[in-house]
């Protein structure tokens, strides 16, 4: 669930503010090597707001402009495509730096209703961000740079910033404080990956399972650390194959055997 400092530097330089709602969107659930399997237009549509024909818009502009690839030949009703230059396998590509996707604010209404140029701000935010500071200090002219936009709109931009973060001014600089609007979800990047694997092998085979089942299976799947979405999906329709349902003690079998 990252998108690495290369790839994001060049989608705020490039994509429309939903273009990016949708990479953001979708980049919660890609495996370590930037693929993303079982992507169901609905859910799509309601997460980010927008209709059906321009999330068909959005997904070609994003491959037009090389941030992913699609699979034309993948599952039917469901699409997948892979992030571009987005592998996180070895701790060389960590090194290269990324952004993780797991920040409240990245899936918050108030952050899909805000111009481009207020996401550029929250994006840069977060890359910069140092944990280990409480503050973040930043000039107006800093600002410009970052949306190519006038004072006048960037002082707006703070203003609408303030619904997610704590901001104060003086004169021409801006005070962030990191402790408010820095927040993670509190389900983790490996939950939310295996929890759409699941949901989406469900929801293909139109079958169902208890939430405590499939708890338990996202349990077993961090167990071993099952890394690629082939694997779970291979795992899950096998369980399903079997029983019809998720059945944890079966998947935890079979998974140990195999990986």
């Amino acid at each position: 669930m990252k998108i690495s400092t290369e790839n994001l530097n060049k989608i705020m330089a490039v994509c429309t503010k939903k273009e990016i709602d949708l990479i953001i969107h979708i980049g919660q659930y890609q495996d370590n090597q930037g693929v993303i399997k079982g992507l169901y237009y609905k859910n799509i549509l309601e997460a980010i707001n927008i209709c059906k024909s321009t999330f068909y818009h959005l997904l070609r502009s994003l491959e037009e402009k090389e941030i992913i690839k699609i699979n034309y030949f993948g599952d039917y009703a469901y699409w997948e495509v892979e992030i571009l230059n987005n592998v996180f396998s070895t701790q060389d590509d960590y090194k290269k730096g990324y952004l993780k996707l797991n920040y409240e604010i990245l899936h918050m209404e108030e952050f899909i209703a805000m111009t481009k140029s207020e996401k550029i701000i929250v994006l840069n935010l977060l890359k910069i961000n140092d944990f280990r500071k409480h503050v973040v200090k930043l000039t107006a002219k800093r600002l410009m740079e970052w949306t190519g936009k006038s004072l006048r709109s960037v002082h707006k931009f703070m203003d609408t910033l303030r619904i997610a973060f704590k901001i104060t001014k003086k004169d021409n600089l801006y005070t962030i404080d990191c402790l408010c609007g820095f927040d993670t979800r509190s389900i983790s990047e490996t939950n939310i990956l295996y929890h759409h694997l699941i949901n989406y092998r469900l929801h293909k085979n139109k079958c169902q399972s208890d939430r405590r089942s499939i708890s338990d299976a996202v349990t077993v799947f961090k167990q071993y650390k099952v890394h690629y979405a082939d694997t779970v999906i291979g795992l899950v329709d096998r369980v399903i194959t079997a029983f019809g349902e998720i059945v944890p003690k079966y998947l935890n079998k079979i998974t140990a055997a195999q990986v």
